[in-house]
């Protein structure tokens, strides 16, 4: 049976978490991933198996340690960098689900979702992806993310180097894990390489390190990234004409409000494509 083909596969990454359940059906759910689609896209959302509350423990300790100080920053990486070991040549197994309750396709990857794990649940995705369909590119993105699948395929337009690693730049050597772009080379080259991603880093951090070590170049995209209400309405009218990546980071009280950015970022695209 023929594999099916498309221009690009937008994978976008979530927690089975109740905020971020929420997040995916009032923020993308409600905005970008109502329009109707082109033929050449595909869509899925990925995630892992939700941690009980002693791992959501841990996690959120391993992070605090992580930033407090260069001692203990050291001491959290050598020590994932020992447990992890074994697991390294580890892809973990993949199934079709529906915890979402969103139109496109839900992967579920057979992976614990922690920070540290991430590396895992991505290395999953890929090879589901990889071994099911043909591509040209893959979009990973994830639920904070208003993407417009207009300005994305005419951007895909004007690749051309491969193998491609491209997105925004938060620090220099690697992109960011919000805002990527793989072809379908550079994907084979992670998958054949998993070994050298290193778990003890943060995982887009250290897939810029893989990359970099590899000889394959960064190639840099803009991305718009707002956290207030104010920030959103005064985007620039001409970032719409071309930009496809706006990350919402925000909150309103102790809530999350990054579903009402990205629909006021969806009126505002309405609005210039009508004018």
């Amino acid at each position: 049976m023929p594999r099916e083909k498309f221009d690009v596969v937008i994978l976008v990454k979530h927690g089975l978490y109740p905020e971020f359940i929420k997040l995916a059906k009032e923020g993308q759910g409600s905005t970008w991933l109502s329009e109707i689609k082109p033929g050449n896209i595909k869509i899925i959302h990925y995630y892992g198996v939700p941690g009980g509350k002693w791992i959501q423990f841990l996690d959120r300790l391993h992070e605090k340690l992580r930033w407090q100080s260069r001692i203990s920053h050291y001491l959290v990486r050598f020590a994932m960098q020992l447990l992890s070991v074994p697991f390294l040549w580890k892809i973990p197994k993949t199934s079709p689900a529906h915890h979402l309750g969103l139109n496109d396709d839900e992967i579920q990857c057979h992976v614990i979702d922690t920070l540290f794990t991430l590396r895992w649940k991505q290395l999953a995705i890929y090879k589901f992806v990889s071994t099911n369909y043909d591509f040209k590119y893959i979009y990973d993105t994830n639920a904070s993310s208003y993407v417009d699948v207009t300005n994305l395929l005419s951007q895909i337009g004007r690749f051309s180097d491969s193998p491609l690693y491209a997105g925004n730049v938060p620090l220099k050597g690697f992109i960011s894990g919000a805002n990527r772009f793989f072809d379908e080379t550079s994907i084979r080259l992670v998958l054949k390489n998993k070994m050298r991603w290193n778990p003890a880093l943060l995982e887009d951090v250290a897939l810029g390190k893989l990359m970099k070590s590899l000889d394959v170049k960064v190639t840099e995209l803009d991305s718009v990234v707002v956290s207030t209400i104010e920030e959103t309405n005064a985007i620039d009218e001409a970032i719409f004409e071309t930009n496809f990546h706006f990350r919402t980071k925000s909150k309103l009280g102790n809530q999350r409000s990054d579903a009402l950015l990205m629909r006021i970022i969806h009126v505002r695209f309405k609005q210039h494509r009508s004018s």
